[in-house]
């Protein structure tokens, strides 16, 4: 339909919808302002997840970015300078300089206002009150058994009274085409 927005996929995975051929669906465009990422926990509080490392904080909208940037470190921290999500957007830290040569941030902020960088594979460290530098040393976050959860892409989520920690990690297989790239 005209003004729809479309998606493709391919996948060789047995799993996929497509298997071996090319596939679309119909996506909804929805603001970025509105939280629309619930985490499958029906019937508790309205979801206020963004899109991955976008983040309202304090009334302005914060972005966590991972980019190559050489000496400027990988994993960045954007800030709006108008406090709208359209920005425009400066870096959070002095001299322009990224936070660590890691990967993959994110940003959580706990019930009692206290704000937190996420990375790599559980890593996390308290941001200061301006968010441009950091309280204390950083973490890591561990499962009781002492297991990683993933070892890229973490996020943390605060449902209810328990704190879920996510992060991506390949599963299964010799090689990536073999195996699953899953969320745990």
């Amino acid at each position: 339909m005209a003004g729809d927005l479309w998606a493709t996929f391919s996948g060789a995975d047995p799993r996929a919808v497509f298997v071996n051929k090319p596939g679309t669906f119909r996506v909804e465009q929805v603001p970025a302002t509105e939280a629309r990422w619930p985490i499958g926990f029906s019937g508790l509080e309205k979801p206020q997840r963004f899109p991955f490392g976008l983040m309202l904080i304090n009334g302005t909208y914060w972005i966590a970015f991972c980019i190559n940037a050489g000496a400027l470190g990988k994993n960045g921290l954007l800030k709006s300078t108008s406090g709208r999500v359209d920005g425009p957007y400066e870096l959070a830290f002095p001299e322009n300089r990224g936070v660590d040569q890691r990967i993959d941030s994110s940003l959580f902020q706990d019930t009692d206002g206290s704000t937190y960088y996420v990375w790599q594979d559980g890593m996390i460290r308290k941001l200061n009150e301006a968010m441009n530098g950091f309280d204390g040393e950083a973490q890591k976050i561990v499962p009781t058994d002492g297991q990683r959860v993933g070892y890229e892409g973490a996020t943390l989520v605060k449902v209810g009274s328990w704190y879920v920690l996510t992060a991506a990690e390949w599963n299964g297989g010799g090689n990536r085409s073999d195996g699953a790239y899953d969320m745990t």
